[in-house]
């Protein structure tokens, strides 16, 4: 307890230095103490009131978030790009026995092609890098 707390206590509550004292000493005794403790003294009454005062009121069910998507912009030279490697790919011969590219498939226009050397399946991604912002 300072000096500082009781003049504060006395001006906000108009109260003389004795109550001011007491009632810090009877806060800082109940701040030592635990919640079962502080609700010993309560009654039914006041103990119903507690319970009624603490409940939320808020709507407690979960919220599904919609988000609204954006419709994306066609990349026409993203889709160039893609079937320019399609194309060339069957031109392709890998390894000592000289096994070529089969099963070439265009699976996003923009984005994705899978094939086969062999008996292995491959994919390939396009990634279109933005611009640093500031630039």
């Amino acid at each position: 307890m300072t000096e500082k707390q009781i003049q504060k206590m006395m001006t906000t509550l108009h109260l003389s230095r004795e109550e001011a004292i007491d009632l810090i000493r009877e806060d800082e005794q109940v701040d030592k103490m635990t919640m079962s403790e502080v609700d010993n003294d309560l009654t039914k009454e006041q103990k119903k009131a507690k319970k009624e005062a603490t409940k939320t009121t808020g709507d407690k069910r979960k919220r599904a978030y919609t988000f609204t998507k954006r419709e994306r912009k066609p990349d026409d030279v993203k889709r160039e790009i893609i079937e320019t490697i399609a194309q060339n790919l069957d031109r392709c011969c890998f390894g000592e026995e000289l096994r070529t590219v089969t099963d070439v498939v265009v699976l996003k226009p923009e984005k994705e092609i899978t094939f086969k050397v062999g008996d292995d399946e491959y994919s390939v991604t396009l990634t279109k890098h933005r611009k640093p912002k500031g630039e």
